[in-house]
Order: structure tokens, then sequence, then C-alpha cells
């Protein structure tokens, strides 16, 4: 690792998605993620991105324009609703993981003890004889993707519901918010 490695292997939306999932984590400090929290998200995710270089500073709008605020700087409305367009799916999984937190279903008990997404996974693959590769492709998600799961970092609920499926398992249950909660 060296800090003037440059980022080449991603793109800008893959960046700030990401961006969203640890800043998320972050926010959350070991507890459930609120709609409050993803709601300020944007803010967030818009000033990592300017202070990192990834998006260059705005340029103050025209008096003229439609503005609105975006972190720390006033932009045009049609920029911020460019700028959350790339984030949307990210936000709207936030989402559904944060309602899932306030609500959580009927059938799934959060206050019994279970087991962490790496034990549920490492269970399987003891049982089924599958390595993390063949586990992923059955999934249908990619092996980075089964391991940030197995490290407990959020991952989009999709990604969840198909490791899940595999295992046989509710997805909940790799929601790692869920994981630190029970612990």
């Amino acid at each position: 690792m060296d800090p003037s490695d440059r980022l080449d292997q991603t793109t800008l939306g893959e960046t700030l998605n990401a961006a969203c999932y640890a800043i998320a984590d972050a926010i959350s400090g070991g507890s459930d993620l609120t709609s409050r929290d993803v709601d300020r998200m944007p803010d967030h995710i818009f000033t990592l991105a300017v202070y990192a270089g990834w998006l260059p500073q705005p340029v103050a709008p025209t008096v003229t324009s439609e503005t609105a605020t975006l972190g720390r700087y006033t932009v045009e409305q049609a920029y911020r609703d460019k700028f959350l367009a790339i984030i949307r799916e990210s936000l709207e999984d936030l989402l559904e993981i944060a309602d899932m937190e306030r609500t959580g279903p009927p059938h799934f008990d959060f206050n019994k003890p279970r087991l962490t997404a790496k034990e549920l996974i490492d269970h399987h693959r003891r049982q089924s004889g599958d390595t993390l590769e063949e586990l992923a492709d059955a999934a249908g998600v990619s092996i980075s993707t089964l391991d940030r799961i197995r490290q407990g970092v959020i991952c989009s609920p999709d990604s969840l519901r198909a490791v899940a499926n595999v295992l046989g398992c509710d997805w909940r249950e790799l929601n790692p918010f869920h994981q630190r909660a029970s612990q």
C-alpha cells in the first residue's frame, strides 16, 4: 500500500456508493441505523468526495438559478439531483436496512443470541464442502462481496439475500447491525 497509488480500478459511482456504506457503518457506531442518519448521508458523502478530490469543489451558483445545500456547499438544484441519482441505490438499500432495524419482522427474533455472518458462512462451508469461490458463485455475488459479508461490513440487502438463500437463513442474520447489537 502506497499513498501515491492511483485508484483506477473503480468508478466514481462505485467509490461514492462504497463511501455510503462505510459512513453508514461509522454513523451507526454499533447501534441501529435510522432513517434520519440516511437522510444526512448525501451531505456527508458529497463533502467527503470534494475533500478527497473525487469531485471538484462546486462553483457558486448564479443568483438566478434554483439552489440547494449539499454538504458544506450551495449548489444548483440540478447538480444536487444528479449527485443523488449516483448514490440513490445505496441510499434506498440503507433506508431499507434502517426500516428493518426499526420494525423487524415478527418471525425473526433479534433478541436471541445468533451466529455472526462469518460463523454462518463457515458452518455452511464445513457442511457442504464448498470453497468461498463456490459459495460466491452459487449466490451470484463476487468473492469480494462475500468476504465483506463475512467481515461484517455493510452490503446491499440484495447481496445479503442472495447469500442467505444459499445458506438457508434469513438475510437479516447477515446484517452487521444486528450482529453487533446481539453481542
